[in-house]
């Protein structure tokens, strides 16, 4: 007997059972029509997959004659029904004049196997009288009426073959008919009872198989939940420890440790003062590889072993003082030869290269040269090619034994933690592509990213093991408010910072009106990064943008206080400029390159939009019509943060995040001049009397400092008693300074067991 098995597909929070025609979302059924249910199923079948309209219609409609116009509307339905929303991430993705994509992450499970009737089963409608009544059963059993069959060459040649010929007559005799019927019957009753063993064994098959897959779902649970920070987690190579750091009790000491997946208490193996990141566990297991970095910025690769002992220096000198950069994790290949690690030419250097470590000759050489840091190198699972981060935002691929590497993403998006799954086909990563970092996957040939579930937000870096059934990651947890310092006169003593606006969300980026009297800013209170605003006291809040997913910052005022500009990833994964009335509706957006514009700023006369336009290698101020129109390129030598001076004569720029440096140049053409050589891309803003400039590290604590326009020197403002973001705005007149300051900060290690 044959078995028709029919799949189940998984995607994100739904389950689609084929053989129920049934729809779940988190477990509750979702009705659709059959239409809806058919064209679904096609698109999870050939999910990744371009589609033609012709394709689909021919599929789903193929006896009918459809329009476009109709398949549109039921994608629009099947959207609607899937929770998608105009400004929401969509997994279905309209490719413009050709057709669709399933792009979200599908699972297929192989669904139960259901008895299908062997081809050749018994007519019960033509047998004798008394068994006709068997036929009402033999449908129950029967998914469809049962086609005729010839008589068994089997039975003919053994059983009586003259009396079963008579019982394909119509002149019987009686008691032939009776012999006949009874044999008869107990070939059906020896069917049925054939038949209701396989069912049993379907039924337990079925119910070993749901044990199976219930055995079989990723299970996510704390790996740490100490006080502050947990980071760079690593798995042993026999997948039954997990290696990471940690702060302390105290937050002022990280140091690497060794934990059993299944125990509490870790092993502490460094103690030194200086900061030791990024365990890597060598293939035997014996040693762990770790970057410490000393007070005075200077860092070096020492071993330990895995059960403690004396720590050996490796290499020294990698970097030095004024990284911005992370360097990430080193990277040990699996025939132990090797060891991968970001790194510098020499102190003087600005920039971070991939460098390998050769333990059998002992010594390192270069393997990239590019103007953009790159850094996280990981291995392949064979050791022949090697992922790592080019800048801050894109992943790049090349061969381990040396070429030119090949880039793999295109988002332009903070990447925090980078490794290779099992197979050594794919590469999943934490970004923040879609607003908050989360979980996403990428071929290794390269490819449309997708995102995976099950996940979490705020992720940082990330470990699988050797085998591929777990996941550790780091998740963030990060509150941040606004807050507020009135700026005190000549005679009078600093005062303390205030809190303006609080939540046990993220509040960021504020912006004040050109009278004082509203604050534009970013909020995660409704669950999504969206433009808010409020009075200046920090009341009456008001949501103004419901993009629901897209990354959102960087909103500024008009100068009449009508509108706000901001940036954000609605279209494409794309950053844009948008503008949005104070009253709300739908934003309006400025820009439609196929290019990075962020970072907004209104000229002081409200008829230009500055912004920085990012393309591959380079990041330049433009400005744009605030009524729409072509954009003009203003600085030549790299532009990001920018902001024009209050009565219109200079604009005011940094060029890259790492680089110090505030740059000033005339409005109406003339040269890029350095005015303040310590400010950095986001950490100042312009006010009449002079660029306010929060220094990071003015030591015990940050420092806000004026540069006064008038003397060319630099006054304290305040003393901030936590990091901030470096985001900060200056009322009009200069009187009072918010800023975003991060008032939690913190990270715990989870881990997915069953990860898929």
């Amino acid at each position: 007997m044959q078995l028709d098995v029919k799949p189940i597909y998984e995607f994100g929070e739904f389950c689609l059972k084929v053989a129920d025609r049934q729809l779940k979302r988190n477990g509750a059924p979702v009705a659709l029509t059959p239409k809806l249910f058919d064209l679904l199923v096609f698109l999870l079948e050939n999910s990744g997959r371009a589609i033609s309209k012709d394709e689909l219609l021919n599929k789903v409609w193929p006896d009918s004659f459809v329009s476009e116009e109709n398949l549109s509307r039921h994608i629009s339905m099947l959207r609607k029904t899937l929770g998608e929303d105009s400004g929401g991430q969509r997994c279905i993705e309209t490719l413009p004049k050709f057709g669709y994509r399933f792009a979200e992450q599908v699972r297929r499970i192989e669904g139960p196997a259901e008895p299908i009737p062997a081809q050749t089963p018994i007519a019960l409608s033509n047998l004798p009288g008394e068994l006709a009544s068997n036929d009402a059963l033999a449908k129950e059993i029967f998914p469809i009426d049962p086609p005729a069959m010839s008589r068994p060459a089997a039975v003919e040649e053994n059983l009586f073959p003259t009396e079963l010929e008579q019982n394909f007559s119509p002149a019987i005799p009686a008691p032939a008919k009776r012999r006949n019927s009874i044999v008869l019957a107990a070939l059906v009753l020896s069917l049925i009872a054939l038949l209701a063993a396989i069912f049993v064994i379907y039924r337990l098959t079925r119910q070993s198989s749901d044990s199976a897959e219930n055995a079989a779902t990723p299970k996510i649970a704390p790996f740490t939940s100490y006080v502050n920070r947990e980071n760079y987690p690593a798995f042993s190579p026999d997948d039954k420890m997990l290696a990471f750091t940690w702060d302390g009790q105290q937050g002022n000491n990280i140091d690497i440790y060794v934990k059993l997946l299944d125990a509490e208490t870790p092993l502490r193996l460094t103690t030194d003062p200086a900061a030791d990141i990024s365990p890597t566990w060598s293939p035997d297991g014996r040693f762990l590889a770790f970057v410490r970095i000393f007070a005075d910025g200077k860092a070096g690769i020492y071993l330990v072993p895995t059960l403690g002992g004396p720590e050996r220096e490796l290499v020294t000198d990698i970097w030095s003082a004024g990284t911005a950069v992370p360097a990430g994790r080193l990277a040990w290949s699996p025939d132990s030869k090797f060891l991968v690690f970001a790194g510098r030419t020499d102190q003087a250097e600005t920039q971070l290269h991939l460098f390998l470590y050769d333990f059998e000759k002992q010594e390192k050489r270069q393997l990239t040269n590019s103007s953009e840091d790159d850094r996280m190198p990981v291995f392949s699972p064979d050791g022949k090619t090697l992922a790592f981060i080019r800048g801050l935002d894109e992943i790049y691929v090349m061969p381990a034994a040396g070429a030119a590497p090949r880039q793999l993403t295109f988002d332009n998006r903070r990447i925090f933690g980078l490794a290779w799954l099992a197979q050594g086909n794919e590469l999943i990563f934490s970004s923040a592509r879609a607003g908050n970092p989360t979980l996403w996957k990428v071929a290794a040939t390269g490819g449309t990213p997708q995102a995976l579930t099950p996940g979490g937000e705020q992720v940082g870096n990330l470990a699988i093991s050797h085998d591929g059934k777990r996941l550790a990651y780091v998740q963030n947890i990060r509150d941040s408010n606004i807050w507020q310092l009135e700026v005190p006169d000549s005679q009078s003593p600093p005062k303390a910072p205030t809190p303006l606006i609080v939540s046990t969300r993220l509040e960021m980026q504020p912006g004040f009106s050109s009278d004082g009297k509203h604050i534009a800013f970013v909020s995660t209170r409704s669950g999504w990064r969206e433009i808010w605003m409020s009075d200046s006291a920090g009341h009456n809040l008001v949501q103004l943008t419901r993009f629901n997913g897209p990354f959102v910052g960087s909103p500024k005022f008009s100068p009449d206080g009508k509108q706000i500009a901001f940036d954000c990833t609605a279209e494409n994964d794309q950053r844009d400029i948008y503008v949005v009335g104070i009253t709300g509706g739908t934003p309006r957006r400025l820009t439609t390159d196929n290019a990075n514009e962020s970072e907004p700023f209104w000229s002081h006369d409200g008829q230009w939009i500055y912004f920085c336009l990012g393309l591959q290698d380079s990041e330049q101020i433009w400005k744009i019509p605030a009524a729409g129109g072509a954009a003009v390129q203003v600085t030549q030598r790299g532009g990001r943060h920018s902001a024009e001076s209050p009565d219109g004569k200079y604009l005011y720029f940094s060029r890259k995040p790492d680089e110090p440096g505030i740059w000033r140049k005339p409005t109406a053409g003339g040269e890029e001049k350095l005015i303040l050589p310590q400010g950095r891309t986001g950490n100042w803003a312009i006010g009449e009397q002079g660029i306010y400039v929060i220094n990071p590290t003015s030591k015990p604590r940050p420092t806000l400092e004026l540069f006064r326009f008038a003397s060319e020197q630099i006054s304290l403002l305040a003393t901030l008693e936590k990091w901030t973001f470096a985001d900060f705005a200056v009322s009009p007149d200069g009187r009072k300074i918010s800023w975003s300051q991060i008032d939690r900060n913190e990270s715990d290690l989870i881990l997915i067991d069953n990860f898929r």
